[in-house]
């Protein structure tokens, strides 16, 4: 993996990109590499949701789908 040194940043630009990491609960480097990276919590969320659902499978699951109206 390969290290990338910002230099010349206002300390106000820090403050905000350390402030949105805290309510992420993240680091500043994760926060920055997600951002870089375009791996947004929304698109995280929907990318552990998808995983071991065939495309189509689950809507065919009549429980599922009972479940999903209620």
């Amino acid at each position: 993996m390969t290290n990338v040194l910002t230099r010349g940043l206002r300390e106000s630009t820090v403050k905000g990109i350390d402030t949105e990491a805290a309510a992420l609960g993240l680091s500043r480097n994760e926060s920055l590499r997600r951002k870089l990276e375009g791996d947004s919590p929304e698109k995280l969320r929907l990318r552990r949701t998808s995983i071991g659902v065939a495309p189509g499978k689950i809507f065919a699951d009549p429980e599922v789908m009972a479940n999903a109206w209620r």
